[in-house]
């Protein structure tokens, strides 16, 4: 009962269709001159490339997967106090190979070879097991650490706080700013602009640069404004950019933040980063 849901989306049209989207094996390019290289070396090389990427220090320690809605970008997937920690319980994991050992090695190596069969990689969520081999790895090491020695128990705390202390600047201080198109940042305060000054305009036009414009303006339109089932009002339309309208009735236009357009600049929506997203124009 519990999987049944899993297995229908999975074998359905949609799950297959999300499959073949990510599927490394469908972008691997096909224009190489010899049938080897096209089916067999290029796609082993892509994947390998892949598979090395969710062992990358950057990835796992200093940057993460780039992407905002998984990582802070100015560190890594786990703190960097557990680096040198990791580093050594991995090499007296690799020499001992107890029953132990060679379970968290196999789960550090499997959700990297499983996962570079899909792009993008390397992919935070889709690695989210080899955390666990990590902590594994750097409680191997401070099991082995001599705790009663002062300098040592002085130097393991001091970089632990150094790097707690960084790590809560960067989440409350930068991540807001950094990561703010991660979060379609702006897109709120553009809907409450028109919700304040639809009705001084016969239509809205919203660029279709705003990813997934229409369910944001139905989350935060006031009820007042939608129709049955959450439905948008007929006087605001989703359209393509650059525009060219071909009315002369007063319109409010959400143009994106790179058209030049002919009307009357009147405003600008900005991210809690200060970048430009929209720019408000009407005729």
């Amino acid at each position: 009962m519990i999987i049944i849901p899993f297995l229908s989306g999975l074998f359905f049209q949609s799950g297959l269709k999300r499959a073949r989207d990510v599927s490394l094996f469908n972008s691997v390019p096909t224009d190489y001159d010899d049938y080897f290289t096209e089916t067999l070396l290029a796609p082993l090389t892509f994947y390998l490339k892949n598979f090395s990427s969710y062992f990358s220090l950057d990835f796992l320690f200093f940057i993460g997967d780039g992407n905002g809605r998984h990582s802070l970008r100015e560190a890594g997937q786990n703190s960097v106090f557990l680096l040198p920690l990791a580093v050594l319980g991995l090499v007296r994991s690799l020499k001992k190979r107890k029953l132990s050992d060679k379970l968290f090695l196999s789960l550090f190596i499997i959700p990297a070879a499983v996962s570079a069969s899909l792009l993008p990689s390397p992919h935070a969520l889709r690695s989210l097991p080899m955390v666990l081999p990590i902590i594994y790895f750097s409680a191997k090491s401070l099991s082995v650490i001599n705790s009663k020695k002062r300098a040592i128990f002085l130097i393991i705390c001091s970089f632990f706080i150094y790097t707690f202390i960084q790590y809560l600047h960067i989440y409350y201080v930068h991540y807001r700013k950094k990561t703010s198109p991660d979060w379609s940042g702006g897109y709120r305060q553009t809907v409450e602009f028109v919700a304040e000054n639809i009705k001084r305009y016969k239509k809205v036009y919203v660029t279709k640069e705003m990813g997934f414009g229409e369910t944001f303006f139905r989350f935060y339109l006031p009820q007042s404004y939608l129709g049955r089932g959450r439905s948008l009002p007929p006087n605001i339309k989703f359209i393509s950019s650059p525009f060219n309208p071909k009315t002369e009735e007063p319109f409010l236009y959400i143009g994106p933040h790179w058209e030049k357009w002919d009307g009357r600049k009147i405003g600008q929506i900005r991210n809690s980063g200060n970048d430009l997203i929209f720019n408000l124009w009407e005729n």
